[in-house]
């Protein structure tokens, strides 16, 4: 009778519902198990899991909370260049649109920074299809390559 006094006497904490689903989880996998373990290693087991799932949690909210500071920013740089969109750029003619690509290139680069490997390489296989276009015009009208087959190697 004295030990359930002790036990009454110690406050014992309230847990949190996660913290229950997570006894209850260690209490059903430990008596599948057995009580060959015991008490000591139930409670590193759950101080664990939960130091394991706080961590998650924290990196969770901290990438979430990285994704929304570039949403917004990229946002607010994409509603500048909209709202802009007409101030930097003189009307060009259609033979000063092929001389000013390559500027136009390098000028999106530098202040893409923020852009990707795969935005890069879609601008320039955008002007890279623009350019091409031009050159198969101009090559229509010259000499039509001959088209070679696989198996059309010349006999030894």
């Amino acid at each position: 009778m004295p030990e359930s006094n002790i036990q009454d006497q110690i406050p014992v904490p309230e847990l949190s519902e996660n913290q229950k689903y997570i006894n209850e989880k260690v209490a059903s996998l430990l008596d599948q198990i057995g009580d060959e373990y015991g008490e000591s290693l139930t409670q590193q087991l759950v101080q664990r899991l939960d130091a394991t799932v706080t961590d998650f949690h924290e990196e969770v909210t901290n990438m979430l909370s990285e994704l929304k500071e570039k949403t917004v920013s990229r946002q607010q740089k994409l509603r500048d260049a909209w709202d802009h969109r007409f101030d930097n750029q003189p009307q060009q003619t259609a033979a000063d649109v092929a001389p000013d690509s390559a500027p136009q290139e390098s000028a999106a680069d530098s202040s893409g920074g923020d852009s990707s490997e795969w935005e890069k390489r879609l601008e320039t296989m955008e002007s890279g299809k623009k350019l091409e276009g031009s050159e198969k015009q101009s090559s229509d009208t010259g000499k039509k390559k001959k088209k070679k087959g696989l198996f059309g190697r010349k006999k030894k």
